[in-house]
């Protein structure tokens, strides 16, 4: 349909267009999931990498995918209950891909969640695209973090618990236990719930990690609460000894640390902000005993260990160091224990794709309607320009929802007057999209204003 009116010339061809406000750094258009009939919506997700210089291709890794406040609205409101119908798939809609839903969160003003995908590849050049379906009222939870951390992980704490006991996500069910900690010391974390660890009688404690003679990896994202103090942040081992003791903490000058107690990486690194989360992650080489230090994802310090760790079996902490009685006060995190030494790509994604703010996987603030991708197999299709009371207006025929216009980058680009009508602000020419909320479903048709111009 095109029309030209008096006035303001605007013409407009109008067409259907099934879309999504679920994306990463473009806009995600809804599929047709056949091997997913049962679900009524889905969406493709492109995981942009090839953006950040990983310098080969990761296997076998767990990305968070973040539904933020307002793009992923439609699935928090539309998907069952704590996302009981959320499903994850290759691109190419068959294959199923494991999943954990760490935080589903549906209150007001904290509209979020974050899931843990398994991928077998991400790729390093190019991008790395899945396909995520919801809208099943029959189907069954199927989070399943034991098919997640498979690749080497021997404990995984998420931390949101708050007094405990705090959840192992890794096959290894190594469940902590708090002392000292309480239901209130669950506060908004980086990427979920956290725990905050006041530095004197609270911490967190498992059995040991089989760390002894082997290699390994330690990382956690970490909220310093204060400075000039000694903070540990985790720690096995409790003899006062050489190579008897692991850690990741700060020093009292500030100064990040990891060790083997003898064997220490002092890299004059100080870290005293209070306000944000940093990633500390300290890997072991059994066969080389390099110990390697990174933070927030850069390669910091390597030096070589006089022997290998040999912490007895003592327990793994949280929050506190056995020797010294030696405790933390910070919000802590994601805390991971791996039998394998990560390799610089590994810990570079972490870091980037979990870090606040992050535009590598985190979904674009793209707004189709305050109900994003309540798509409905029925579009608009009445559909009129009009010239009403000084100004046009797109409108749905028949229609008293709320209407609203948006361009491609998903800025508002008219004035919803309510009664299935939408007010058009001088706007370029381009593609728009009309979107309609109408007894909680949403439809979305394409607009393309080829000429706009004032007379």
């Amino acid at each position: 349909m095109s029309m030209a009116r008096t006035g303001t010339l605007l013409f407009f061809k109008v067409g259907r267009q099934r879309m999504c406000a679920l994306g990463l750094l473009a806009i995600a258009h809804l599929v047709c999931a056949a091997d997913f009939s049962a679900f009524s919506h889905s969406v493709r997700l492109t995981l942009n990498t090839g953006t950040i210089g990983l310098g080969a291709n990761v296997l076998q890794y767990p990305m968070l995918i973040r539904l933020s406040t307002v793009s992923a609205r439609a699935a928090l409101q539309t998907a069952r209950a704590g996302g009981a119908d959320i499903r994850f798939s290759k691109s190419d809609n068959v294959t199923p891909l494991q999943y954990e839903i760490d935080q589903w969160s549906t209150e007001p003003g904290d509209s979020s969640a974050a899931i843990w995908v398994k991928l077998d590849t991400v790729y390093a050049a190019t991008g790395t695209a899945i396909v995520m379906h919801w809208g099943n009222a029959d189907s069954i939870d199927g989070s399943n973090p034991d098919g997640v951390f498979t690749n080497g992980y021997l404990g995984v704490y998420h931390l949101k618990e708050g007094a405990g006991p705090f959840a192992d996500a890794s096959p290894n069910h190594r469940i902590a236990t708090g002392t000292g900690t309480t239901a209130t010391g669950a506060v908004n974390g980086l990427i979920g719930k956290a725990d905050s660890l006041n530095g004197t009688t609270q911490y967190i404690s498992a059995a040991a990690m089989p760390i002894d003679n082997a290699s390994y990896s330690a990382s956690c994202w970490v909220k310093r609460a204060r400075i000039n103090y000694e903070d540990q942040f985790i720690s096995q081992g409790n003899a006062e000894q050489c190579d008897n003791v692991q850690e990741i903490s700060c020093q009292g000058d500030n100064t990040i640390f990891t060790g083997h107690w003898c064997s220490d990486l002092y890299c004059g690194t100080t870290l005293t902000d209070l306000t944000n989360f940093h990633f500390f992650t300290s890997t072991f080489d059994a066969a080389t005993r390099a110990l390697t230090l990174y933070f927030d994802g850069a390669l910091i310090q390597s030096i070589t260990a006089a022997a290998l760790l040999n912490t007895g079996g003592a327990p793994f902490h949280i929050g506190f160091r056995d020797v010294n009685l030696s405790f933390g006060n910070a919000v802590i995190e994601e805390v991971r224990m791996s039998s394998i030494k990560r390799d610089a790509d590994w810990i570079k994604l972490d870091y980037q794709s979990q870090k606040a703010g992050a535009g590598l996987i985190e979904i674009l603030p793209l707004k189709i309607g305050d109900h994003a991708s309540r798509y409905s197999r029925q579009h608009l299709q009445d559909i009129d320009v009009r010239y009403e009371n000084g100004g046009f207006s797109v409108v749905a025929l028949v229609k008293a929802g709320q209407l609203r216009i948006y361009n491609s980058a998903g800025a508002a680009a008219g004035t919803s007057t309510g009664n299935g009508r939408c007010r058009l602000d001088a706007v370029p020419p381009g593609t728009y999209y009309a979107t309609l909320c109408e007894n909680g479903r949403l439809t979305v048709q394409r607009l393309s204003i080829l000429t706009g111009a004032a007379r």
